[in-house]
């Protein structure tokens, strides 16, 4: 549940001292913060990641992640729009992409320019790379 850089945030302790915690406040000689040991954190186990990838070693918790991850080197692409046949490696992504063959769906629109776009994150980069907005 609990990665390894938001416990070193919330223990104050280093996150590579935080794999091998004992007693709590034992890491590197310093008390936990205030509400750490309330919430548990100094006696959180790292999330075990058993499943390796055999082409780049990259490690995950679950099979499912894994063999989502597996698409990356293979190319297999499983989940096929029935409109257009383009063709994706997760079925969300399948979904986000059939949502632009909806006519009624809504489109994000330039407060400046009123270009509009299918997805908010096109208009977030149309808005960084022509009107200099960084938070839009």
């Amino acid at each position: 549940m609990w990665g390894r850089d938001a416990r070193a945030r919330l223990t104050g302790c280093p996150a590579d001292v935080t794999a091998t915690l004992g007693a709590p406040g034992t890491c590197c000689s310093t008390s936990p913060p205030p509400g750490a040991l309330a919430l548990g954190l100094m006696a959180l186990p790292l999330q075990e990641k058993p499943y390796k990838c055999s082409d780049c070693s990259k490690a995950f918790s679950q099979k499912r992640g894994l063999d989502e991850h597996r698409r990356t080197h293979t190319g297999e692409k499983p989940f096929q729009c029935d409109v257009c046949d383009l063709a994706f490696s997760l079925k969300k992504m399948l979904i986000r992409h059939k949502m632009t063959h909806n006519p009624n769906r809504p489109l994000a629109e330039c407060q400046f320019c009123h270009k509009k776009f299918t997805r908010n994150d096109y208009l977030k980069v149309h808005m960084d790379n022509i009107h200099g907005e960084a938070d839009s």
